[in-house]
């Protein structure tokens, strides 16, 4: 599951683990990761790129014994999506990782989207930040990232529209897994 800061991947996420369908949530890997570190999304260095990156791999092993549906937030897809971004350089070093680990696992990706005037309210909301250009310019570039990302590797996925509220989102994914055929309902 990826989206821009503040487009409610966590809340949808958490949502679904709780409706007692089968998920099972793994949160982001940077999250944890930020709050040790002095951090800035827009301007982390290459050894940052290089834990989240070793960090997934290695969760990626939990994911393929869980018996539930994994709902993961941002995952591979999603930091590539940052690196690239970030630093392009880097990439090479994660394409590699990010082949090996498709032949091991099929994912479905979900890009949560929301509104301009969405992401503003909310991480006005929750940062009382005044201009958000820049954030905003970033963000852009992430969900540009995030998409050709999907593309480069060739895995399907769904668009989210999360400017209701989360649970009309995640009834809305749900139905749209079920209507796949990739959950039962």
């Amino acid at each position: 599951m990826n989206g821009v800061h503040a487009s409610g991947k966590t809340t949808i996420a958490n949502l679904l683990r709780r409706a007692g369908l089968g998920f099972e949530f793994f949160p982001e890997i940077g999250d944890e990761l930020r709050k040790s570190l002095s951090y800035n999304p827009m301007y982390a260095k290459e050894d940052y790129e290089s834990v989240i990156m070793r960090k997934e791999v290695s969760r990626d092993a939990e994911l393929q014994r869980s018996n539930l549906f994994p709902v993961v937030e941002t995952w591979h897809t999603g930091n590539i999506a940052y690196l690239l971004t970030r630093n392009p350089a880097f990439f090479k070093v994660y394409e590699e990782a990010m082949k090996r680990q498709l032949e091991l696992i099929n994912p479905i990706g979900v890009i949560v989207l929301i509104t301009k005037e969405k992401f503003r309210e909310r991480i006005a909301k929750e940062h009382g930040l005044g201009d958000l250009s820049e954030f905003e310019k970033f963000f852009e570039e992430i969900l540009k990232n995030t998409i050709s990302t999907y593309k480069r590797f060739n895995i399907d996925y769904i668009t989210l529209d999360n400017n209701d509220t989360p649970d009309v989102a995640a009834n809305v994914l749900v139905e749209t897994l079920a209507k796949k055929g990739i959950i039962r309902r």
